[in-house]
């Protein structure tokens, strides 16, 4: 993996996040909430609201096309 960083870390990778899969050294703490229209922390009770609605979708649309394959 390069080491790579970013202009708005405080602090050089450490330990722990050397062997991360992402190239950035700090956790995110935010997202983007559609609900809200504004950046919010991830232990707003919206992300979790957020991830679910999302993740329905996909299963929904994962499901339709694989009935769609099978009919076709």
């Amino acid at each position: 993996m390069k080491n790579q960083s970013s202009a708005l870390d405080d602090y050089p990778p450490d330990a722990e996040t050397v062997d991360m899969s992402s190239p950035y050294a700090q956790k995110i703490l935010f997202f983007y909430c559609h609900q809200c229209k504004q950046y919010e922390e991830k232990t707003s009770p919206h992300y979790r609201n957020q991830k679910q609605r999302f993740s329905r979708r996909r299963k929904k649309e994962k499901l339709k096309s694989s009935q769609a394959e099978q009919s076709a």
